[in-house]
């Protein structure tokens, strides 16, 4: 999957998901700290 998600100072701005994937989805949480 290819999702692309900005960070700002107010939290997630803007985020958009080409393929729903939910390993790519934990990637990301993982990587962020928010799993």
């Amino acid at each position: 999957g290819l999702t692309q998600a900005e960070f700002g100072p107010q939290g997630l701005r803007r985020e958009w998901t080409l393929i729903d994937d939910t390993a790519v989805w934990t990637q990301i949480l993982l990587a962020t700290g928010a799993a």
